[in-house]
């Protein structure tokens, strides 16, 4: 992997700036963090980089920058054992460690897994776990009762050895296995492995599995052969990809095989469809969107980067291997954010029988519909039809018992829109294509713009 920076040089802050004594607090406007529950792990981590590294954290601003732009970047550049090189691990585990524990803190809280996942003894399968990163999540918000018992397998030896140190101040009851060897190895992988688990975890993965070495099965492959020999029954298998195209479509085509071509029941996010109506589409992915409060050195390197990640942003599959529920035909998932067209209100949303777009005047639109996040469940009361919208046709469901028109708010405010900023923002900051420049309130001729 290719550490070398750009010639500017990241400006960050100090270090009394990225660890404030008093807690920075939230800006009121800020949904509450949606089952991010770090607690301590940020300052774990950054006391361990500190001391294992031996370099102050802002030192390693170009080192996460370097990295942040190979994961975005052709993953064929990326190098199946990055996490070697001491530079990427330091910054790894500064930055993405976080971001990695909260992604999988919020996806179990999607699936309701909290509450199915046993009290007294939680048995953890880590694969690829890298420096635990899932694993730190989930040991974050288990309980002081519950005795944790952990298998981590991966490539790297160094870096799960680094996790353990953080998971051992975390949560010093913890029983830690590792294993370091290629997960392409049937042999290695499955005697490594043992017995069966409670959780088991899948965090980036699945994306990185065309990267290097052999291919000798499919990602939806590894994961049924890993599930049917490893997952425990009641047991819940979690995956976690970027909300990238690429790391999308490598959650939908491990779901299709799961659930279309096994019949493995779906925990989350779908709601019971049995095709993804996304498989076949090489235009649109499917991912969702969690606010959380960030902790002070990660909005340093965020800053520092021009970097958003004020939400997270992520693509999720959790699979339980019991009985399938029976889903509720009046709730849907939301995928798509609110759009507005000739005064009407249009969302996507996903339900039993596939993705619809909701379609309501604006002005007698739900405010839940609205204000709702990407991953959202929504319970919706309407009647399945068509649109026909510029010779494009799709499944369309309009909402019924609609209450009056609301009177017509302010112009340059919908009434759908969130009190605050939307997700993805900071409070106060600007859209991302700049503001917008004040209407033009009479005729006249064009006014020239100042030459410079």
């Amino acid at each position: 992997m290719d550490y070398k920076v750009r010639p500017r040089r990241l400006r960050l802050h100090s270090e009394k700036a990225m660890f404030p004594s008093k807690p920075v607090p939230k800006p009121p406007s800020r949904s509450a963090d949606h089952g991010v529950r770090l607690g301590p792990l940020p300052e774990l981590l950054v006391s361990f980089v500190k001391q294992r590294f031996g370099r102050p954290l802002a030192a390693h601003g170009e080192a996460v920058a370097a990295i942040s732009r190979n994961f975005t970047s052709d993953r064929n550049e990326l190098t199946p054992a990055y996490l070697s090189s001491p530079p990427a691990r330091a910054a790894y585990l500064a930055y993405y460690a976080v971001t990695g524990a909260a992604t999988v803190q919020a996806a179990l809280e999607l699936a309701g897994a909290w509450d199915r996942l046993p009290k007294d003894r939680l048995r953890i399968l880590d694969l690829g776990a890298g420096p635990l990163s899932a694993t730190l999540g989930v040991a974050a918000v288990a309980g002081p009762a519950t005795r944790l018992q952990i298998t981590a397998i991966d490539g790297v030896r160094t870096a799960m050895q680094d996790g353990g140190q953080v998971l051992a101040t975390l949560r010093p009851d913890a029983e830690l296995t590792i294993h370091a060897g290629n997960l392409r190895e049937a042999k290695f992988l499955h005697s490594s492995a043992g017995g069966e688990y409670d959780l088991i975890l899948f965090a980036n993965v699945l994306n990185e599995w065309s990267v290097g070495g052999r291919k000798t099965m499919t990602p939806g492959a590894l994961v049924e052969s890993v599930l049917e020999r490893h997952l425990a029954p009641g047991g819940i298998a979690l995956i976690v990809e970027p909300a990238t195209r690429h790391g999308s479509h490598v959650v939908i085509e491990t779901r299709e095989h799961l659930a279309t071509s096994l019949g493995w029941p779906i925990l989350a996010p779908c709601r019971g469809a049995k095709v993804c109506p996304l498989a076949t589409s090489h235009k649109d992915w499917c991912f969702t969107e969690r606010s959380w409060t960030r902790p002070p050195h990660i909005v340093a390197y965020d800053t520092a980067m021009e970097h958003d990640r004020s939400t997270l942003k992520f693509s999720y599959l959790a699979v339980q291997r019991t009985e399938p529920a029976a889903s509720d035909p009046k709730q849907f998932r939301v995928i798509g954010g609110p759009m507005r067209d000739a005064g009407l209100l249009r969302r996507y949303v996903c339900g039993p029988d596939g993705r619809r777009v909701v379609e309501v005047p604006e002005l007698q639109a739900p405010p839940a519909l609205g204000s709702a996040w990407r991953g959202d469940i929504l319970t919706l009361n309407g009647v399945a039809g068509e649109t026909n919208r510029q010779g494009r046709r799709e499944p369309v469901l309009q909402l019924s018992d609609l209450p009056p028109p609301r009177p017509r708010p302010p112009e340059g405010r919908g009434s759908f829109e969130r009190e605050g900023p939307r997700p993805g923002f900071e409070s106060g900051a600007p859209p991302r294509n700049g503001p917008r420049s004040a209407p033009r309130t009479g005729g006249g001729p064009r006014p020239s713009r100042p030459k410079r």
